[in-house]
């Protein structure tokens, strides 16, 4: 078994994405390979602040300062307001046997990205009790972003994404878990990737869902 490596010291600061970082985010690199290569690579495309001009998403930046005082970017998000879609089967009061699929919906925050530079992806982080990969301290401070939203600035009641199958283990030990067949997330570019979720919020009738 691999031995697990160490960040002594991790204060990390998350940021809206702005213009002037545009030239710091070039050394930024999820992977050599598609389809992670792909993640880093739209943080230093134009797509990036396209997508935060028409209300697509909006990106964060998560940086570090080390030793040296030197910023480096540990990883980014991007987030987008959604809803998470179902149906609610509607039976016939009068017994005749007739339903009928009612479709419902619940607000929700998508992920729509997040990818780790390669430096950082496979680093641990202990604090106190807690010993966990670097990633999942940001995935942990995202779902605390989202929910102080939930409490100041919207209604939110649920988070999701769309996970590439090899990250899929990672999410599901942080928070998320499959959506089944049972949501049905408006059509996207990425629709062909599972649907992970978690409810935020008490929803009547899908607390056990």
């Amino acid at each position: 078994m691999k031995e697990r490596q160490y960040i002594q010291d991790f204060n990390f600061n998350i940021n809206v994405l702005s213009k002037s970082d545009k030239e710091f985010l070039k050394t930024f690199c999820t992977g050599t390979n598609y389809p992670e290569k792909a993640i880093g690579e739209y943080l230093y495309s134009d797509e990036v602040f396209s997508d935060m001009e028409t209300g697509d998403a909006v990106t964060y930046l998560v940086t570090h300062t080390d030793n040296t005082k030197e910023k480096e970017i540990v990883a980014y998000f991007s987030l987008a307001a959604s809803s998470l879609p179902y149906y609610f089967r509607d039976v016939d009061d009068e017994g005749n046997g007739y339903t009928t699929d009612i479709l419902c919906g619940i607000s929700a925050i998508k992920i729509t990205m997040f990818g780790v530079d390669v430096k950082y992806q496979n680093l641990f982080y202990k604090e106190g009790n807690e010993d966990k990969p670097i990633a999942a301290w940001i995935f942990e401070a995202i779902i605390g972003i989202i929910d102080e939203m939930a409490r100041n600035t919207m209604g939110i009641k649920a988070i999701y994404l769309h996970t590439l199958p090899r990250a899929k283990a990672f999410y599901c030990r942080n928070y998320m878990k499959p959506a089944g067949d049972y949501f049905h997330p408006l059509a996207e570019c990425d629709d062909d990737l599972e649907v992970l979720y978690i409810l935020i919020r008490k929803v009547q009738g899908l607390d056990q869902k």
